[in-house]
């Protein structure tokens, strides 16, 4: 039997670390092979001869595996969780958002429509035409107002 690996090159330069490391000689195939295989065929042996040791050794590797990914879980999960909390308060923030600036732009036509008003009763007083000037409309409204015979009350200030 032929198994062919193709190796990423992060993992191909380990491979070569761990030959110049173990074997003392420049890397080429076979010992890549080797220092693959070699541990993998040992290990075969091992549980083919029914070593108890090998057997239970394996036991405790898929437990600490179970216990390492339940422990990776748990933390994604809360991790999920935060990141959800983090999506709401921030949809909430710019709910907000969206909110203020629909309410400055009902304020900013319910105020247009309320110079409008206060032009068309000057207006209307005077008996002209509106003016389209806003400057003083407080005081012409004032005077106009008076030039009738009624009083504006004072107001509350600006």
């Amino acid at each position: 039997m032929r198994l062919t690996l193709q190796l990423k090159p992060h993992v191909a330069e380990s491979l070569d670390r761990v030959v110049r490391a173990e074997w003392n000689e420049e890397p080429d195939d076979w010992l890549r092979s080797a220092v693959l295989v070699n541990p993998m065929l040992a290990r075969a042996r091992q549980l083919r001869d029914g070593d108890v040791g090998a057997q239970q050794t394996q036991g405790d590797d898929i437990e600490s595996v179970r216990r390492e990914r339940d422990a990776l879980r748990g933390a994604l999960e809360a991790e999920r969780a935060v990141r959800k909390r983090d999506r709401e308060r921030q949809a909430g923030s710019h709910a907000g958002v969206r909110n203020a600036r629909a309410a400055m732009a009902r304020l900013s036509q319910s105020r247009a429509g309320y110079r409008n008003l206060a032009l068309r009763v000057e207006a209307a007083l005077l008996d002209a035409p509106p003016r389209a000037d806003f400057r003083g409309i407080e005081t012409r409204l004032r005077q106009a107002l008076a030039a009738s015979g009624f009083r504006l009350p004072a107001g509350r200030g600006p």
